[in-house]
């Protein structure tokens, strides 16, 4: 049987991957509307190349943000694009894929993420040993996050009873009241009905 957490834990995975379908369709079709249109529409300033790197720019910014494709796949569009489109040269487009920097955030990339799944086997050994279960740093987050989204849900529905509490109260006392007017009202004919006929009132 499914505990709270991870009913909830589901919930958010759920609304994220909903999000990020939703990011993926828009940009999909943001990207290459900006772009032709920035394309067609020249600023005044710029020359025609840079006019047209500025087209080509806002496609791979909106895919890099939107991620309809992989982004290192983004990456290559922009220099391809460029090369295709008569813009640049090959050798000028391409050369920044070269520069030393990039395969040094690359080694730093990389060493990050092996030390991270070493701390990660760590932490997962010690809290089988303990006997107790793993849950990460991200898991935690969701959980949390779910638990929030919970906790939200049930003050709302308990505001919900309550007004209807409420309402249901009102309307009873209005109902009472009601009630209470129509039974002087019958108690106050019937007395002048006796007192026509002579008889003390009740």
């Amino acid at each position: 049987m499914e505990t709270k957490e991870q009913v909830a834990a589901q919930n958010v995975q759920q609304k994220e991957a909903k999000f990020d379908s939703r990011r993926h369709i828009v940009g999909a079709f943001l990207g290459p509307i900006c772009a032709i249109l920035l394309w067609f529409f020249p600023f005044e300033g710029l020359s025609n190349e840079a006019h047209h790197l500025l087209a080509i720019m806002s496609l791979v910014a909106i895919w890099w943000i939107t991620e309809p494709v992989p982004i290192p796949v983004t990456s290559l569009i922009g220099p391809t694009l460029c090369v295709v489109l008569g813009i640049t040269t090959m050798k000028e487009a391409f050369s920044a894929f070269g520069n030393p920097m990039i395969f040094l955030f690359m080694g730093v990339e990389k060493f990050g993420k092996i030390a991270h799944l070493a701390i990660v086997s760590d932490q997962k050994a010690a809290a089988e040993a303990a006997g107790i279960a793993y849950i990460s740093a991200e898991e935690k987050i969701r959980i949390e996050e779910g638990e929030e989204a919970y906790q939200t849900e049930l003050k709302k529905q308990a505001d919900a009873k309550a007004k209807e509490d409420a309402r249901v109260a009102k309307l009873s006392k209005e109902q009472r009241k009601a009630e209470k007017e129509r039974e002087d009202k019958i108690r106050a004919e019937f007395n002048e009905a006796r007192k026509a006929a002579g008889r003390s009132a009740i």
